[in-house]
C-alpha cells in the first residue's frame, strides 16, 4: 500500500515583494497547525514531506509536520512544486523511492488540484487553502499509483 496526502498551502497574505515570498496570515497558521494535530490525532504519519519552495507552502508544511511530530528540519522542498504542470507533479510523486509508504505534498492551485484529479478515482472541484486529499493505493510502486489502484479517497475539508 501507498498512502498519499496532498495539500493546498493555508491562506496567504495578499502582498508580499514576490509571489515566493508571500507569508501566512495568522488564521492561516491556526490552520496549518490543526491540520497537523488532525492528522496525528488520526493516525496519518509520513515518511517524507515534500513543498513547493514558496514561503507560504513551506510554512504550511513545516506547522503540519509538527503536528505530525515529523522533524520541520527534514521537510523536503522541491522547485517543481512550485510552477510544474500537473503531469510533471504526478511523474515526481510516481518516482518516489519504493521505500516510502506515506507521502505528503504541499502545493498550489491549480496544479494540486489537477494532479489530484490525475491520481483520483473520483473528481475533486475545488480545493481552497488548507484543504487535503488522502489517497491509498492499493500497490507497492509509486508508479502504479492510477485511479484504477486508488483504494481509498478522502477530502479533507
Amino acid at each position: 500500500m501507498k498512502d498519499l496526502l496532498m495539500i493546498r498551502h493555508s491562506k496567504t497574505e495578499m502582498l508580499a515583494d514576490s509571489d515566493m515570498k508571500r507569508e501566512l496570515t495568522e488564521q492561516g497558521m491556526a490552520d496549518a497547525v490543526t491540520l497537523g494535530r488532525m492528522f496525528n490525532e488520526s493516525g496519518i504519519s509520513a515518511d517524507i514531506v515534500v513543498s513547493s519552495p514558496a514561503v507560504r507552502a513551506k510554512k504550511t508544511a513545516q506547522l503540519i509536520a509538527r503536528g505530525l511530530k515529523y522533524p520541520e528540519k527534514d521537510v523536503v522542498t522541491e522547485q517543481l512544486l512550485y510552477h510544474a504542470a500537473p503531469e510533471e507533479i504526478v511523474s515526481f510523486i510516481k518516482d518516489s523511492d519504493k521505500n516510502i509508504k506515506s507521502l505528503i505534498v504541499v502545493g498550489h492551485n491549480p496544479i494540486i488540484l489537477e494532479a489530484i484529479n490525475i491520481l483520483g478515482n473520483e473528481r475533486v472541484a475545488r480545493l481552497q487553502t488548507s484543504h487535503a486529499v488522502k489517497f491509498q493505493f492499493d500497490t507497492d510502486s509509486w508508479k502504479d499509483i492510477s485511479p484504477e489502484t486508488c483504494k481509498h479517497m478522502v477530502k479533507i475539508f
